[in-house]
């Protein structure tokens, strides 16, 4: 099994559109095969919902993107983040991501935005890869 930390960008591209990576992505993540872990930290599911409910953001309603966090919450593995890296990448919605990735150990981060990440992340030793490497990696296992 395959733990992941969804970077926000790759929640926003799957739910705008149902064509690429990112969307295969979100279809995974309730999949009964449980070949792909949802991994998350509860700053993480706020910055979630902070950015989703932007009325430009996803064309979805307040009750829908409940509904959604609270699904994520049902499937998801939750770690709370007793430590902080802060700041360690250049955008602190990014540190977020670190450090769930970090509490929730061995996730790997998929992100459409790997310069931010890479070099803090190779720092503490959790992988980054974009949502086609990812989903080309799973590919291979399942």
């Amino acid at each position: 099994m395959i733990r992941v930390v969804l970077d926000t960008n790759v929640i926003v591209a799957g739910l705008r559109s149902k064509q690429g990576a990112s969307y295969e992505l979100l279809q995974r993540l309730g999949n009964p095969k449980r070949e792909v872990e949802f991994a998350l930290s509860p700053s993480l599911l706020l910055e979630y919902e902070s950015v989703l409910k932007r009325p430009e953001c996803v064309p979805l309603t307040l009750k829908q993107i409940g509904d959604l966090l609270d699904y994520w919450c049902g499937i998801g593995v939750c770690r709370q983040v007793r430590f902080r890296v802060r700041p360690a990448t250049v955008d602190a919605s990014d540190d977020l991501v670190l450090e769930a990735a970090i509490a929730t150990k061995n996730g790997i981060i998929v992100t459409h935005d790997l310069k931010h990440l890479l070099s803090a992340s190779q720092q503490y030793g959790v992988e980054v890869q974009t949502p086609q490497q990812a989903l080309a990696e799973w590919r291979l296992i399942s």
